[in-house]
């Protein structure tokens, strides 16, 4: 009997990339008179969060990674079939 070959997803590399901008404890404990970096930091366990600039969404993050992919040498833009955008 023949078995037809079926083509599988995979994932093959995962790259990031994230915006310069950030946004620290001790900055959003400015903007609030009863709250404390530290304060923040045990809430949360975050201590400086990446914010996109003026104009910089979620595609523009996509392009970045993308692009460092590409530059890494994994590899190239035609072998990419479809991106996943987390």
């Amino acid at each position: 009997m023949y078995l037809k070959r079926m083509n599988r997803a995979a994932i093959k590399a995962i790259s990031s990339f994230l915006p310069e901008g950030e946004l620290t404890n001790n900055q959003l404990a400015e903007e609030f008179d009863d709250l404390t970096a530290e304060k923040v930091f045990d809430k949360t366990g975050i201590n400086i969060r990446r914010i996109a600039a003026e104009g910089e969404c979620a595609d523009s993050l996509g392009v970045g990674a993308a692009n460092r992919l590409f530059e890494s040498g994994v590899c190239a833009p035609e072998d990419i079939d479809f991106l996943i955008l987390v």
